[in-house]
């Protein structure tokens, strides 16, 4: 049976007509989905007694959105509105058969859930309130099986739960002692990820949110994932960045359960994308547009000097098609052209092309623009041995047009190259490249101010208070240093909150740093669970690879 005739067959056996019509028909091309969305909770007709489930408003309007977008590019899909477990066991069985023929697999789910004995489970729409042992897997369903299902893809599987991972008991295990981890407040369940990812609404300890924010009818991850989808050429890791960011952005201000912060488990190809990036006859042809007006705006250069550029484009696409990007770089203006060049360089909402990254860069760079003259320098550093120093005028060039970026980069490589000089000349560069690092922490570059700390006795205390004052004005960045510090200093105890917070926001190595904590016990209660679980979490990140060290510690701890 071909590849073709199966989807189809997935499609046409397992959805009624009222889903497909509100999903629309995907193709099949990319993939099949599995959506599950649970509002309508009611007691077991066996059990009335046990009581049902709260209600959850935006479930099922969650699906049906999510659905319609995973439609559109290209998979094959099936809702399940308010299944019971007898529902849910079928659909899995026949999913995992589709899934087998099928490059990619994604099953999404919102609903109730939660964590017993390391198991994390899905909460049918007829589920008791009241389980014992021996009835646990007849009631719920393993989040497992919904994994190992979509992990039988050909390439890859993703699942996407927005369900609570909160510490409160939310069933009763009648058998279960009273002190039985996962029957009581502040136990954590692990999750063994096949091959394939699971991006979770939030962290383990946080709820998840079903109060739609007040720009959305869904609940805050479904908007997430829905905006995500609509941003073509996101790999899995920037997909799940903008998810995120997005996540955080919105729950911020929902007090007093909010911000809400995504969690990302992984096992992944190089490239991995849900939205394939435009195809290449798709884009501008460059020099074919000039002379069109393109309205198109772009962040201002206070945000362009210190705000991290896959954020920055993230956020461009979120609002414009990447030809658009393309069609401001046309007409000569150099922040398109620096933000063009570094997507094309690193593959973010198009596929990779160095060629064209160099061209971009370049032709920022030529207007002088700090942007591309510091992206270009970097370029030529990592993929063309320094362009016979080319690079290191380039930083030159870019730091002294004050833009802290690059008077931080200038700085980390003037510190570097002192370690090899004689005294004289080590003193003079270290002098330097502090002067340069206050310039750019005054501009508001916030590791520039971390650098301070950790590079001048004498500014430590000034610097970590600043940092302080950054932490407190609501940017994780402060937290993120501040952790980073204490870790440097040995004292990483003094920084648990900042810590944990700097963790939730998804910086790989404040998730290490607070693994190793748990592992020690070292400010925190020793647990080997909460260990486990943020040391995987940290491996998800890929700033973690930067220190080879912490990384090989940080796999000891998630096995």
């Amino acid at each position: 049976m071909t590849r073709l005739f199966l989807t189809l067959a997935f499609v046409l056996l397992l959805v009624p007509g009222a889903a497909r019509a509100a999903c629309g028909d995907g193709t099949g091309e990319r993939g099949v989905a599995l959506l599950i969305g649970v509002s309508n909770y009611r007691a077991p007709a066996a059990a009335p007694e046990s009581g049902a489930w709260g209600q959850l408003d935006n479930a099922l309007r969650d699906v049906d959105e999510v659905c319609a977008k995973l439609s559109k590019a290209g998979f094959a899909t099936r809702i399940l509105r308010d299944p019971t477990f007898e529902q849910l066991d079928s659909a899995i069985f026949d999913f995992h058969d589709a899934a087998q023929e099928s490059d990619l697999a994604v099953v999404y789910f919102a609903g109730h859930g939660f964590e017993f004995r390391g198991q994390s489970y899905i909460v049918p729409v007829d589920a008791p309130k009241r389980t014992s042992l021996g009835a646990m897997t007849g009631d719920f369903l393993p989040m497992s099986r919904l994994l190992n299902a979509a992990s039988a893809s050909k390439q890859f599987g993703l699942f996407l739960l927005d369900a609570c991972r909160t510490r409160d008991p939310v069933v009763q295990v009648i058998d279960a002692a009273p002190t039985e981890p996962g029957n009581t407040p502040g136990s954590v369940g692990l999750v063994s990820v096949p091959d394939g990812a699971v991006i979770f609404s939030t962290v383990v300890g946080r709820p998840a949110l079903d109060a739609a924010p007040a720009d959305s009818v869904l609940s805050p991850f479904a908007s997430a994932i829905v905006a995500g989808l609509d941003l073509p050429g996101l790999e899995l890791t920037d997909f799940y960045a903008f998810v995120h960011e997005d996540v955080v952005r919105r729950t911020g201000a929902m007090a007093p359960v909010g911000p809400q912060y995504p969690a990302l488990y992984k096992i992944t190809p190089s490239k991995l994308y849900l939205v394939e990036p435009p195809e290449p006859s798709r884009l501008p042809v460059f020099g074919a547009l000039v002379g069109m007006e393109v309205p198109i705006q772009l962040p201002p250069p206070e945000r362009l000097a210190v705000e991290d550029e896959p954020k920055l484009i993230r956020e461009v696409l979120s609002k414009y098609k990447f030809g658009q990007l393309l069609r401001a770089a046309e007409r000569d203006n150099p922040v398109a052209q620096y933000l063009a060049g570094y997507a094309y360089e690193f593959g973010i909402g198009v596929d990779a092309d160095l060629a064209k990254a160099k061209e971009w860069l370049a032709l920022s760079a030529a207007q002088g623009h700090p942007g591309g003259l510091l992206e270009l320098a970097y370029f030529l550093e990592h993929n063309e041995g320094g362009g016979n120093g080319q690079a290191r005028e380039l930083y030159e060039k870019a730091a002294a047009t004050g833009y802290a970026k690059a008077q931080s980069h200038l700085a980390a490589l003037l510190w570097s190259d002192a370690l090899a000089r004689p005294e004289a000349e080590r003193a003079e560069l270290r002098q330097r490249a502090l002067g340069l690092f206050e310039q750019a922490a005054a501009a508001g570059h916030v590791y520039a101010t971390y650098a301070l700390a950790t590079n001048s006795p004498e500014r430590r205390p000034t610097a970590e208070a600043r940092l302080r004052e950054i932490a407190a004005a609501g940017n994780p960045q402060g937290s993120y240093w501040l952790c980073e510090l204490a870790a440097w200093e040995g004292k990483a105890a003094t920084a648990a909150k900042e810590c944990e917070l700097a963790a939730y926001e998804g910086f790989g190595v404040a998730r290490a740093i607070l693994a190793g904590m748990y592992a020690r016990g070292d400010g925190v209660a020793q647990s080997n669970e909460r260990a486990q679980y943020w040391a995987r979490l940290a491996l998800t990140e890929p700033e973690l690879a930067a220190q080879p060290g912490l990384y090989q510690t940080t796999q000891g701890l998630a096995e």
